[in-house]
Order: structure tokens, then C-alpha cells, then sequence
């Protein structure tokens, strides 16, 4: 595989594609030639197909521009979109009499094959007047938008509705595109940056740089509106307002349907399309009508001029036709559109077919121009007092020394600054020293640290890596502590089994499994003549309990797995003064309910298993 590159360096945010066979361009990334590909136009340039009272599928036999063959695919007969979007979807339909001298008329419809069976898409029904074979032509147009799911296939189908002509497509007279309605194009780019501000020595700072490339246009706003009911209104002679009464698809907040008239609430360049056909319902007489476009903007309805065509019918047996418009409007905040029809000759009557008048308006948007460049740098010498300005007209000063840190000195503004050499960062290893100017941590400091302040207790957090897991462990002051507590580490390592234990002054020292041992103290509780529920901080309970019986309770054996209570009885002999040692709930001791302390100094150590059950461990009876 051979690459060719092209010979120049290219555009600012230009990026190199292929032509296909090998040679390299320099393209601009958000170019129409690399986003707005989603376009397709195809005609019929052959013509006559022949067709009577049967239908016939148009045949599209030339393509126009596909400038991406994978989304859109023409067999001649339909074509295929694979890509899922809204687009504008646009047709017309050029109808002859090739032998007969009988009135005829014909249908045109737009339909969407889904995978499983054709269908037709409402509100794209054309209708064309066909007089005999010398003067026998017609034109129809439908468009609007349709939201497309990827793979589906269209097709355009005809046929003889009324009279007994033998009819037949024109050459170069049928067309169909379609296009999505986005503007995928970049904007221009933008403006050069402002150039750099002066330092205070004179040197002039660089020019900005150049602008980038604006972003694409984001999708338009669009409606379609369609008459899905026919009727509605007898044109006698008119004018009258054609209903709009449903909407195939839209987009954004500013289009609402008021009376059956489209309403737009935007300041924006709109291009608008309709189409409409009529049929005669009275009279015979050859008759003729006009349909155009009305703006309110707020001082009542008027014609919007260049948007008026014209129809024609010959009796209400075979007085179909049909006409359509369109104009680019400027939308000046608030305005209101309607299709309106009027009888200009003839004295027939007419009213608006099912499916064929329609709508579309849809906003001419681009891309937005790119943002301005960056302004330009100021080039000083690093011993030169800098002088920035800010913006707003205030003036930022100051000096140092490389690598310390800046700070404001003034205490009234933010005027002045300055550095210290106790403020030091390294940007070679991202070490910042604190009173170290040679630091070796991300964080170095030569002497105390605090963490926290008088709002927030303090917390030193570390974190821990395990495999894909992260942890942190974390010491945190305790929200009780009403003093200011030292503690001072010991000197030596320590050895192993040994742990940390305090001296009574703050100072930590390593004990030994005999040293903690020996200074290991257990708390002793006294009660007397009360019932006594045991804490699982006792350890000792002793009982003088002199005229009277109590209970010591045991708290759940459940929530004090390992724990040891010595319970001893020091008060006399005899059933008054007995004491009970009571489990919680289910709980035993050695599957007995309760164990009873009856002689003076008789005493029992019980360690609980976590489950139901205090074990005794020891007893003294006298």
C-alpha cells in the first residue's frame, strides 16, 4: 500500500484524507466533504411509461448527485436509505396523454417499504389534469419531511384515476430528492486573536493567533404540516383557508398549529414550501383557481407575493389538480402562515383532496463562526518586572524569584504580588516545599502540619491499591476531644509482637507480651441492693447485696462473642440475699436459664460463644 502525500503543510485545522487511490489531501476536519454527505437526487430522463386504469412504479433511472453510495442505493424502481435521520423528502411527477381525446386525470403517491409490505406515507398525494393527447401535459410536486429508519426503501406510484386516456411519463419530467434537514457544514473561521498586552520594558507582545474553524450547524428547526381529511371547505368562489390539521414531524419549541394555521415564534431565515390540490364537487363549466401563501405578523393576514400558483378543472367528473409554491421568509419574532385558494374563472366549485395539501417550513442555518484565536504572549526577560493588563482597566505588579510561588501582598486590593522562598514548587517532579526549597514529596515541609481548622475536624487520609480496588484508610480526630492531646512516637523500631502503649504523659513506647501483661488492669463494678444489666465494658461485678435478692443481667450473648464477666457475691448466707445471674431472652448458661450465687464469696467466669449460650469458665462455691 503506496501513499502519496500532497506537496504543501496544509491550513490551520486542516487534517489529511484519501482520495481513494492513494493520494493524501489536506481537508478541514469539519469540511461539508467529510459530515454533509446525506443528499440524493435521481430523475427519470428516459420517460414513457405507459399506463391506464393499472399503477405503475416511477422509474428513476438516472442519478443526479449520491455523493455517498453506502447510505443511498437506486435499483430504478426505489431506492434504499441506511441511515437512521429526518430528511426533506421532495418529488415531482410530469404526466402525458399519449393517445385519447377523453378528459383524464392522475394520482401520484409516496410509499415507504418497511420490511415486510409497501405502504403509502400520507400527505404526499399529487393530482394532474390531463386534457387529450395534443394538449395533455401535466405537472404535480408533494414534499415533506419523513422520518427515515435505516434500510427502508421508497417508491413513487402512479395512476389513471378518471377518464379513458392512455397516459405516459415525460422525459426529463420526474424528479425525487431527498436531504437531511441538518446543516452538517462548518462555519467560518474565526477572528485572529487580540495581540499580546506590552511588558513594562516595552517589548511587544506576539500576534494572536488565528481563529479556528467554526462548529457544524446543529439541525434546523422544521414542521410539516399536512390536511389528512380532505374537504373542510368549499371554495365558491374563495377565497378560504386550507386546514392544516396534522403534523408528520418537527423539530424544536417554536412552531405551534393555531386555527389549522402554522405559527412560528422565532427571529430566523425560513424557507417555506406548500402544495396543494382541489377537486371539483359542483358545476361542469371549465373553471380555473389560484393558491398562495399569507403572513400575519401582527397587523393582519396579506399574500406573501411570488408564492401564488394556479389549477385547473374541467368538470367535477375529472377536475382534479394541483399546484404548489414556496418562498424564503425572514420570521421577525412572532408570525403566523395560512394557504389560501380562490376561484378566478369559471363557475365551478372545489374543495381540498385527502393527503395532498401540505407545509413545510424549515430554518436556513449553518455553522456558527468559530471563536475568536487566543491572544498573543508577552516575551520579557525573567528578571523584568511584568506589567499585565487585566481587563478592566486595574494594573497587576510585582516581582520574584524563579520557582517560588506568587502571592497578593496588599491587604485592601488584589494589586500587588510577591514570592517567598518558603513557597517552593518544583515543576520538574510536581514536589511543592513548604520551607524546603529542595523538596523530595509531592508535599514537603520543614516543619508542623494542620489539618483541619475551627469549622472542620481534621482527617488524614492514605490511600490503598489493591489490584483494580482502591481503598483509604483514614485517622480522624474524635468530635468528644475537649482538650489539646501529644503524643510523641518512640525512637526505636520495636520488635516484632510488640505494640504501642502510652505512659500516662502522651509519650508512646513498644510493649512486650509480658510487659503489657503486667500492666493490664480490669474495672470493677460494686452494686448493692439494685438489680444490676451488665455492660460489655465490666468486667468485674461484685455484689453486696446485704437483706435483699437482685439479678445481674447479661446483655445478649449474640452481641458479646468472647466476652469474660467475673461475678462475684460478698454479701451473707441465706435466701435473702441470693443473688441471680440472669442470660437475655433464650440465652443459657451451660443450657441452664439462670445460675444462682446463694453463700457469701461464691463466685463464677463465664465467656459468651456470639450465639445463645455464656459458658462457664470457672465457679467457687463455699
Amino acid at each position: 500500500m503506496t501513499f502519496t502525500f500532497p506537496e504543501n503543510s496544509g491550513d490551520f485545522d486542516e487534517v489529511l484524507t484519501t482520495d481513494g487511490n492513494g493520494n493524501l489531501v489536506w481537508t478541514s476536519k469539519n469540511s461539508s466533504t467529510l459530515t454533509n454527505d446525506l443528499y440524493f437526487d435521481v430523475f427519470d430522463a428516459t420517460g414513457g411509461q405507459g399506463f391506464t386504469t393499472s399503477t405503475i412504479t416511477l422509474n428513476f433511472d438516472t442519478t443526479r448527485q449520491n455523493p455517498n453510495s453506502s447510505i443511498f442505493t437506486n435499483n430504478g424502481s426505489s431506492f434504499t436509505i441506511n441511515v437512521t435521520d429526518k430528511f426533506f423528502f421532495a418529488y415531482r411527477v410530469g404526466i402525458d396523454v399519449s393517445s385519447g381525446t377523453n378528459r383524464s386525470d392522475n394520482i401520484s403517491t409516496l410509499e415507504e417499504f418497511d420490511g415486510i409490505s409497501w405502504n403509502e406515507i400520507t400527505g404526499f398525494r399529487t393530482f394532474g389534469y390531463n386534457r387529450q393527447n395534443t394538449r395533455g401535459q401535466s405537472n404535480s410536486a408533494a414534499f415533506g419531511v419523513v422520518n427515515v429508519i435505516s434500510g427502508r426503501s421508497y417508491r413513487i406510484r402512479v395512476w389513471r384515476r378518471g377518464g379513458t386516456d392512455a397516459l405516459t411519463t415525460i422525459p426529463n419530467g420526474s424528479s425525487f430528492f431527498v436531504m437531511a434537514v441538518k446543516n452538517a457544514g462548518s462555519g467560518p473561521v474565526g477572528p485572529a486573536g487580540a495581540d499580546g498586552a506590552n511588558g513594562i520594558d516595552g517589548v511587544n507582545g506576539a500576534d494572536g493567533i488565528q481563529g479556528e474553524k467554526g462548529d457544524p450547524g446543529t439541525a434546523s428547526d422544521y414542521i410539516n404540516l399536512y390536511d389528512n381529511t380532505g374537504g373542510g371547505v368549499t371554495i365558491n368562489p374563495g377565497p378560504e383557508t386550507i386546514p392544516l390539521n396534522t403534523t408528520r414531524n418537527s423539530s424544536g419549541t417554536i412552531f405551534t398549529l393555531e386555527n389549522n394555521n402554522l405559527n412560528i415564534n422565532s427571529e430566523d431565515i425560513f424557507i417555506l414550501e406548500y402544495s396543494t390540490a382541489m377537486t371539483q364537487v359542483g358545476g361542469n363549466n371549465r373553471s380555473t383557481w389560484n393558491s398562495w401563501l399569507e403572513e400575519d405578523s401582527g397587523l393582519g393576514f396579506s399574500e406573501i407575493p411570488g408564492t401564488r400558483s394556479a389549477g385547473y378543472s374541467r368538470q367535477n367528473s375529472d377536475g382534479q389538480d394541483n399546484a404548489n409554491g414556496r418562498a424564503i421568509i425572514e420570521v421577525n419574532g412572532n408570525s403566523t402562515f395560512r394557504i389560501r385558494v380562490q376561484r378566478v374563472s369559471g363557475v365551478g366549485q372545489f374543495q381540498p383532496l385527502q393527503n395532498a395539501t401540505s407545509l413545510v417550513a424549515y430554518t436556513l442555518r449553518g455553522g456558527e463562526q468559530g471563536p475568536p484565536g487566543a491572544s498573543g504572549t508577552i516575551t520579557v526577560d525573567n528578571s523584568s518586572t511584568i506589567t499585565v493588563d487585566s481587563g478592566s482597566g486595574t494594573f497587576i505588579e510585582g516581582e520574584g524569584s524563579i520557582n517560588e510561588l506568587a502571592y497578593f501582598t496588599s491587604s485592601t486590593s488584589s494589586k500587588t504580588i510577591t514570592s517567598s522562598a518558603n513557597l517552593f514548587w518544583n515543576n520538574n517532579n510536581n514536589h511543592l516545599g513548604i520551607g524546603n526549597n529542595s523538596p523530595s514529596y509531592n508535599l514537603d515541609a520543614a516543619q508542623n502540619i494542620g489539618i483541619g481548622n475551627n469549622d472542620n475536624s481534621g482527617t488524614l487520609s492514605f490511600t490503598a491499591v489493591n489490584g483494580l480496588d482502591v481503598f483509604r484508610v483514614n485517622f480522624t480526630t474524635s468530635s468528644s476531644t475537649n482538650q489539646n492531646i501529644n503524643y510523641v512516637l518512640p525512637v526505636e523500631q520495636g520488635v516484632q509482637s510488640s505494640a504501642l502503649m502510652n505512659d500516662g504523659g502522651g509519650n508512646l513506647y513498644w510493649g512486650t507480651p509480658s510487659s503489657i501483661a503486667s500492666s493490664i488492669r480490669f474495672p470493677i463494678f460494686y452494686t448493692g441492693t439494685n438489680n444490676y444489666d451488665c455492660e460489655l465494658s465490666d468486667s468485674y461485678v461484685v455484689c453486696n447485696n446485704t437483706g435483699t435478692t437482685i439479678a445481674v443481667n447479661l446483655p445478649p450473648a449474640s452481641d458479646a462473642s468472647g466476652k469474660v464477666y467475673f461475678i462475684k457475691k460478698i454479701s451473707p448466707n441465706g435466701a435473702t440475699h441470693i443473688v441471680t445471674v440472669t442470660p437475655n431472652g433464650t440465652d443459657t448458661i451451660d443450657s441452664v436459664g439462670n445460675w444462682q450465687l446463694s453463700k457469701a464469696y461464691d463466685a463464677i467466669m463465664i465467656i459468651s460463644d456470639g450465639d445463645e449460650t455464656w459458658h462457664l469458665m470457672s465457679k467457687i462455691n463455699n
